[in-house]
Order: C-alpha cells, then sequence, then structure tokens
C-alpha cells in the first residue's frame, strides 16, 4: 500500500471533518466513508477503489487531523499495516503501520464515540447544474479568499435572467462578489436564492484540485451536490441549504 494514498483518502474528508468511521471491504477491494459535518450542513460520501489494507473492518477515527499529522511522520511511502484489537477481540484499538524499517502505531478512537451517518435515499429534482471548471474554482476561491468572513454563497436569478452565483448575498449594501457561471442546457434556474455554506465548498474545491471538470446539481430543495472521480476515488458531496445570510 502506499502511504500517499491513505493520506489522499483523508484529504478528500475536506478539513470540515474530524471523525469519521472508515469502512474496508475485502472483497470488493473497497475503503469508504460516510459521514457528515457537526452542522449537517455537509455530507461526504468517498469511496477510495483497489484497497488492500484493514481486510474487513470498520474502524473509528475520532480525530482526523492527528491521525494525518502522525501518519505523514513515516519515513517510507510503501507501507503495510495491522490493526490492533483490545484483550477480549471485540474492539479495534490501533494501527500499526510499518514502512519497512519502522513500526509505527496510530489509535483509533471506540465506534460508540462517532455517530454514523445515512446515505441519501433519493435525490430531489435538480433545477440547476452549475459547470464547475477550472474558471470557475479559481473566481469562487478568489472570492472566499477575499471575503473571509463571509460564510454563505448564494445561488441565485439576476435580473436578467440568467443564474449566477454570490459570495456575500445580502438585502443591504455589502461586499460580495456575483460570478456568472456556465450551465447545463435546461438547468439554469431557481425558484428563489438558496444560500449553502461557502467555507464547506471551498474546502471541496481544494481537496479535489487534481480532478478536472464536475458540476454542482442544485434543487429548489434545499439540497446541492457535486461529484468528482480522479485514479480509484469516487468521492460525492451533498450540501443542505442554510438560513445564515451575511
Amino acid at each position: 500500500m502506499k502511504k500517499n494514498t491513505l493520506l489522499e483518502f483523508i484529504k478528500k474528508h475536506t478539513d470540515t471533518i474530524e471523525k469519521c468511521r472508515w469502512v474496508s471491504n475485502a472483497k470488493n477491494k473497497t475503503l469508504t466513508a460516510n459521514v457528515a459535518a457537526d452542522t449537517k450542513n455537509l455530507l461526504c460520501d468517498l469511496t477510495l477503489n483497489n484497497w488492500d489494507g484493514f481486510g474487513d473492518a470498520e474502524v473509528g477515527v475520532g480525530n482526523l487531523p492527528k491521525f494525518k499529522r502522525e501518519l505523514t511522520g513515516l519515513c517510507g511511502d510503501d507501507i503495510t499495516t495491522t490493526l490492533n484489537y483490545n484483550d477480549d477481540n471485540t474492539r479495534i484499538i490501533g494501527i500499526d503501520v510499518m514502512d519497512g524499517r519502522d513500526v509505527f502505531t496510530i489509535t483509533t478512537s471506540d465506534l460508540d464515540m462517532i455517530a454514523q451517518s445515512s446515505k441519501l435515499k433519493q435525490t430531489p429534482p435538480i433545477n440547476a447544474e452549475i459547470v464547475i471548471n477550472d474558471e470557475f474554482k479559481e473566481s469562487f476561491l478568489k472570492g472566499k479568499a477575499a471575503l473571509p468572513d463571509i460564510n454563505t454563497f448564494t445561488v441565485s436569478v439576476n435580473k436578467k435572467g440568467e443564474l449566477v452565483v454570490i459570495i456575500g448575498f445580502s438585502k443591504i449594501n455589502s461586499s460580495r462578489k456575483i460570478m456568472s457561471v456556465k450551465t447545463v442546457d435546461g438547468k439554469n434556474k431557481v425558484a428563489a436564492p438558496i444560500h449553502f455554506r461557502a467555507d464547506y465548498l471551498k474546502d471541496i474545491i481544494t481537496s479535489n484540485s487534481e480532478c478536472g471538470e464536475s458540476a454542482l446539481k442544485v434543487s429548489d430543495n434545499g439540497l446541492c451536490s457535486i461529484e468528482f472521480s480522479s485514479g480509484d476515488f469516487v468521492c460525492k458531496y451533498y450540501l443542505t441549504s442554510t438560513e445564515d445570510q451575511d
């Protein structure tokens, strides 16, 4: 196993997620995570294919930044892993990571301490579909950096009837950025302005910086989703609308 592959999987969780459950499936050769942010406004559904570590197991990571920091401390990139169980073999308490020279033990967390997220059973109809290309990514990240205190972005229709993304939407005079966007034919309207967490979308874009073009699918029901695929990674993210307006 490559250490950088596991580090990349951790990166896909975004900086927002601190606790997660990893499910390793030996038959399918997958490592998956289905986890929600504490605010419940973000759900990550992540899959790493061609996975050859842990066997069949569910591992609790109670402090993802700490886990990443400790894993990064290993010298080599080629690693093997062994799960450590408690005395009665009922709970995973740690992972031995070996790089051919050294053994590094990383502690894990009790699954009872980590809330279990459920997958979306169905998604609502899509009203707008915004193309997430390099131009959008650059514009959005620059806008968020220029307005660090702005917590939301808004999908809306301007006076010309064009779909736009607004960082800093407000009914009062305030700093904001209004982004022209490229849309999929026939998916370019919303019934009313819909607000989502801008910091979450920033983290999603940053965590998938190597990926190509994707689409932000927006529903009038207050849900948007975006999916990135790259190599062995399939990463789906769902944002629920928020009433917090800047």
